[in-house]
């Protein structure tokens, strides 16, 4: 599902590496569950519509209580990134209104289920979504209309995990000059690949 290619897309080289979860990968072995380093934006964003979809359909299928809270949850946080992707720098009143309305649901959601479960003694939705830093986004948002997909740095991040794998394949006494001579030559065969693709 994450690792295929086709079209267009296979032209331009744009995929997301096939993940697998592990326990290790998800923070299993040291006793506290968290997304290791493995994981990156694009997989965790099709890991939350996949969870999303089945969310609901659980929801749907049992008509429980806490399940349906889970649903709204997952739901919520997934429109939210579904608003930010649909809108342009600056949002509308009404979309930055969406957006803050949809996490304030998300985390309200989340915060809820956790207290039912605290209540009953269950060790379950210990891994609380990082709560203030997502308030204040959304409030941010809310107040300015900054759509923050223009303003987080998943490129850069990506560059600078290609910028590794050339370094670490370079002589330490050369490394300056050959990472710039194989980014360019790697940039070029992209581009020529692309060009190639669209005739």
């Amino acid at each position: 599902m994450f690792g295929a290619r086709s079209g267009v897309v296979g032209a331009l080289r744009l995929g997301v590496r096939k993940l697998v979860f592990t326990e290790s990968n998800c923070g299993l072995t040291e006793g506290f569950p968290e997304l290791g380093s493995a994981w990156k934006a694009a997989n965790v964003k099709l890991v939350l519509w996949f969870i999303a979809e089945k969310a609901v359909e659980f929801a749907k299928a049992t008509g429980a209580r806490v399940l349906e809270a889970g649903a709204c949850c997952a739901w919520s946080l997934v429109s939210a990134i579904h608003v930010m992707e649909q809108s342009d720098l600056i949002m509308t009143t009404s979309e930055a209104s969406n957006f803050y309305e949809l996490i304030t649901a998300h985390l309200l959601h989340w915060q809820g289920i956790r207290e039912e479960c605290a209540s009953l003694n269950l060790q379950r939705w210990r891994l609380r979504p990082k709560h203030h830093a997502l308030e204040e986004t959304a409030l941010a948002v809310f107040r300015r209309r900054l759509n923050p997909r223009f303003t987080q740095c998943f490129h850069d991040e990506a560059y600078l995990g290609a910028t590794k794998r050339i370094a670490t394949k370079c002589n330490s006494n050369t490394v300056l000059l050959r990472v710039f001579q194989r980014l360019l030559l790697l940039l070029g065969q992209r581009w020529q690949q692309t060009r190639d693709a669209a005739q």
